[in-house]
């Protein structure tokens, strides 16, 4: 990257704001990925001293959790908060969950570096908006305390479990029939039978069947209650 084009990202004062910062971060991490970022290449490409990076940042973990803290809060501001208005109270909570739970995904999605960073714990403010949400639609359906904790965790792992394991799936190549022989035993026969099943398909119908299954299993645990 040119110096010239290094600098675009930062501005065009010498005195960068946090918010540069992260936004070089998330340039870089999205084109090297999280191994790929440091302090120091971090600071070539905004064209300043690495210490002017540590006055904003004590580590490189501090600016990690910055980052996370950012795309989760856009996930609340730009795809959640902004609906929310439109649809609180004029439709059945499942469909509020199936378009939060869609939007989450694709925001996901869209960052290749995206799952490893969620598996982190600080969430701090970002988190405590995403659950608030959460928390609203599992009340609006009719769950109470921590009923409404347990439901709005099963959706949200739901999401970021899917996330994770898409990809690999994608990639994964069938298994040879001769290797299928050499593991096969009680355990192995039902999925010999159902393999078939397994291929193909496509990933956002598969996803959505999926959220509705669950959304629809969480409204049978609420009637039976």
């Amino acid at each position: 990257m040119s110096p010239r084009s290094s600098r675009s990202i930062a501005g065009s004062s010498p005195f960068l704001s946090t918010d540069e910062v992260i936004s070089a971060a998330r340039t870089l991490l999205e084109r090297d990925g999280v191994d790929g970022l440091s302090m120091r290449k971090l600071a070539g490409i905004l064209g300043v001293s690495p210490m002017t990076i540590y006055l904003r940042f004590e580590n490189k973990e501090a600016l990690l959790s910055a980052v996370r803290q950012q795309l989760i809060l856009e996930v609340v501001k730009q795809q959640v908060l902004q609906r929310l208005p439109e649809s609180a109270g004029s439709r059945d909570w499942r469909d509020d969950a199936l378009e939060f739970a869609m939007s989450l995904r694709t925001h996901l999605r869209a960052h290749p570096f995206g799952p490893g960073l969620y598996q982190r714990e600080d969430w701090n403010v970002a988190a405590i908006a995403v659950s608030n949400y959460g928390l609203q639609l599992m009340e609006k359906a009719g769950f109470e305390g921590a009923a409404a904790v347990d439901a709005f965790r099963a959706l949200f792992w739901h999401i970021a479990g899917f996330v994770v394991v898409e990809p690999i799936v994608s990639a994964s190549r069938p298994v040879p029939d001769s290797v299928m022989r050499q593991v096969a035993n009680d355990d192995s026969a039902t999925f010999s039978d159902y393999r078939h099943l397994f291929r193909g398909g496509e990933p956002d119908e598969l996803f959505e069947s999926m959220t509705r299954a669950l959304l629809a299993g969480l409204q049978e645990r609420i009637q039976a209650c």
